[in-house]
């Protein structure tokens, strides 16, 4: 069963999975989804063990996701601000 509940405690779940903290059926659903992402977007056909999902649960474990997520709420809050 995958966690989810109100948006508040989404957006928790969000920044667990983010952070390396959320593991097990959803990471692995997040990983699985972005790795066909990835393989479409490289000319690959996506698969349950293929490289996509490699690089998606890298990307995870790495912490590139969380930068890029944090870059990204960054320029939100500059261009709120103009």
């Amino acid at each position: 069963e995958l966690p989810g509940g109100d948006a508040p405690e989404n957006a928790a779940i969000f920044h667990r999975l983010i952070n390396g903290e959320e593991l097990g059926p959803l990471h692995d659903m997040v990983a699985l989804n972005a790795g066909a992402a990835l393989d479409l977007w490289h000319d690959r056909t996506p698969s349950l063990d293929g490289e996509g999902v490699r690089q998606a649960r890298e990307l995870l474990r790495s912490g590139a996701v969380r930068a890029t997520f944090v870059a990204h709420c960054q320029a939100a809050t500059k261009l709120a601000a103009s």
